[in-house]
C-alpha cells in the first residue's frame, strides 16, 4: 500500500492554503497515511495495537483515495490471530501468573498434566448408569441419607405433600389480615409451612 501511495498523484503537488494546511481532502489523507506508515516501519517497537490501528486507517481510506489493497486477507488473518493470542493470554496465562513473554515450557507441561487429569475423570463417566461415577454417586446419596436420617418416599407421597403445600399457600394468601381469628390461623399456617419446607428439603436431598 505504501508503494502504491507513493506512486499515486496525490503527493505530487500538494497545494496548501496561507496557513500551510493542505487544501485537498485526498492529498491530506494521503500525506497523513504516508507519515503514519513510515513512522511505524521505522519504529524500533511495533505493538500489535499500532499495526491494527494503521490497518484500519488504510482500509477506511479506500473511499477517499481509491487505492485497492490486494493483501487485505493478510490483515484479516492478523486481526484474528491477535484476538486469539490475547484471549489465550487473558484466560489461560494470566490466571496462572504467566504472560506472553514468560517461558512457556512450564505452562505446556502443566497443561498436559491438567489434560491427563480431565481425561482420567471423563473415563469414569463412560457407560452412563453402569459407569464408575454413577456407582460413586449412589454411594454418596446413600451416605447422606443415612447421616440425615432421610427415608425415601414414593412419587405419590411426594405429590400429596406438594398438593398440601399449595393448599396452605393459597389459604394463607386468601386470609383477611384484619380479622384476629384469621391472623391466628395465619400464624398456625406459617408453622406448618416451615415444618413442611424442612421436610421437603430433606426429600429433595433424597431425590
Amino acid at each position: 500500500f505504501h508503494a502504491r501511495l507513493i506512486d499515486s498523484n496525490y503527493l505530487e503537488s500538494v497545494k496548501t492554503d496561507k496557513e500551510g494546511e493542505v487544501i485537498s481532502k485526498e492529498a491530506k489523507k494521503a500525506k497523513e497515511l504516508k507519515e503514519d506508515i513510515e513512522a511505524l516501519l521505522t519504529a524500533t517497537d511495533q505493538p500489535d495495537k499500532d499495526i491494527l490501528t494503521l490497518g484500519r486507517k488504510i482500509e477506511n481510506s479506500y473511499q477517499v483515495l481509491g487505492i485497492y489493497v490486494s493483501g487485505r486477507y493478510v490483515f484479516s488473518f492478523f486481526k484474528e490471530y491477535v484476538s486469539k493470542v490475547r484471549k489465550t493470554e487473558r484466560t489461560l496465562l494470566k490466571p496462572k501468573g504467566y504472560s506472553l513473554t514468560s517461558d512457556l515450557a512450564p505452562v505446556l507441561a502443566q497443561y498436559e498434566k491438567d489434560k491427563e487429569n480431565i481425561l482420567s475423570v471423563a473415563q469414569t463417566y463412560q457407560g452412563e448408569q453402569n459407569s464408575p461415577r454413577w456407582a460413586e454417586l449412589k454411594l454418596e446419596i446413600q451416605a447422606k441419607k443415612s447421616a440425615l436420617q432421610v427415608e425415601g418416599r414414593s412419587a405419590a407421597s411426594r405429590a400429596e405433600e406438594f398438593n398440601r403445600l399449595n393448599y396452605l399457600l393459597e389459604y394463607r394468601t386468601a386470609l383477611p389480615a384484619a380479622e384476629p381469628e384469621a391472623k391466628e390461623n395465619t400464624n398456625l399456617s406459617e408453622l406448618e409451612l416451615e415444618a413442611l419446607a424442612l421436610e421437603l428439603e430433606l426429600e429433595f436431598i433424597n431425590f
